[in-house]
């Protein structure tokens, strides 16, 4: 079968802020770049839900910026608008609504919405979305991309995968990348059901709750972040996170089971909160990296084949879209980095 796609220097599974962080500083170094992403748009953990009652950003609600190279980058989001700070009220409950330790975290989110970033990015790099990358397979000394139905996708000199850790440990085999199939494979996620809710009546006197104990894990106030929707009087927009523990026992609920029990456990921090006006849920499999793999990135120079994503480097409570960063532009530098040769 004739090959449909010519060969670019790199192709790289999943547009997120790993693969996008990596695609760019390859462009930037004179590479070819072609993106395949599964999704219909560019967001993954940052996407944004559009709905009757506005816009929420149902997946990461803001990114932390902890290290000296994210923040220059976080910088030049600012100059371009696709990225402020946000100083909203924060506080840390327990269960009950009573204030524990005082939560004030430097956060920023993305301009004017948490996917605005990577629609920004994307502008001058080749995505093809809605396209499902099922075997990487070598051929002729190329890397050879066929989706679910064996169609050729791509093809490249060098692959990188750049999706969720359950996902890559499949596409590292088919590569051949046995190694990096096992270290993927230990690494451990959390999921997250993830409510949002336009609600009537007295809102809380903060803008981000962390609550320490039952169904409720995080309470953010959507509509109070830069560049939001403003809702109409009397009404505040709300994204609830489920904890950690109570996710995992009811991730098989139907979407319309948890959206309840979630907004009566913010009823008991919150104070006062009457029905929704609107409420939906998202569930999210693969939320929160709870033991990472410890390394920056994977790369193999020899077969040419790596990974990327913040299910790789250790940074503790400051992992997400921070750590996918350093995680695509590390691997990027690895790539560029040419392959000593061996004297007899």
């Amino acid at each position: 079968m004739n090959a449909p796609f010519s060969i670019t220097d790199v192709a790289i599974i999943g547009a997120g802020f790993a693969g996008t962080a990596a695609a760019l500083s390859l462009l930037n170094a004179g590479k070819t770049v072609v993106l395949i992403d599964k999704g219909r748009g560019p967001g993954g953990r940052s996407s944004t839900r559009r709905t009757e009652a506005g816009r929420f950003d149902h997946g990461a609600p803001f990114f932390a910026v902890t290290r000296e190279d994210f923040t220059k980058t976080v910088e030049t989001w600012r100059g371009h608008g696709i990225a402020a700070p946000w100083q909203g009220r924060s506080i840390a409950l327990d269960g009950t609504g009573t204030p524990a330790v005082p939560h004030l975290p430097d956060v920023h989110v993305g301009m004017p919405s948490m996917n605005g970033i990577l629609k920004h990015l994307g502008q001058d790099l080749e995505i093809r979305f809605g396209v499902r990358v099922e075997t990487v397979e070598r051929h002729d000394g190329a890397w050879r991309l066929r989706d679910e139905d064996g169609a050729i996708v791509a093809q490249s000199e060098a692959v990188i995968i750049s999706v969720p850790s359950v996902q890559a440990v499949p596409l590292l085999q088919t590569a051949g990348a046995s190694v990096f199939a096992v270290e993927a494979a230990a690494v451990e996620v959390a999921p997250c059901w993830t409510v949002m809710a336009l609600l009537p009546g007295t809102t809380p006197a903060y803008e981000v709750a962390e609550v320490t104990s039952g169904p409720l894990g995080l309470a953010i106030r959507q509509d109070t972040k830069p560049g939001r929707d403003s809702t109409t009087s009397g009404h505040s927009a709300w994204v609830l996170h489920a904890a950690e523990a109570w996710a995992t026992e009811h991730l098989e609920e139907d979407k319309d089971a948890v959206i309840s029990p979630l907004i009566n456990a913010f009823r008991g921090v919150g104070g006062p909160i009457g029905e929704p006006v609107f409420a939906a849920a998202h569930r999210w499999r693969y939320a929160t990296v709870t033991k990472p793999v410890g390394k920056p990135h994977l790369w193999d120079p020899v077969k040419r084949v790596g990974a990327c994503g913040d299910w790789l480097p250790d940074q503790g409570a400051h992992g997400g879209i921070e750590a996918a960063w350093q995680s695509g532009t590390s691997l990027a530098a690895a790539v560029l980095k040419p392959i000593k040769k061996i004297t007899p």
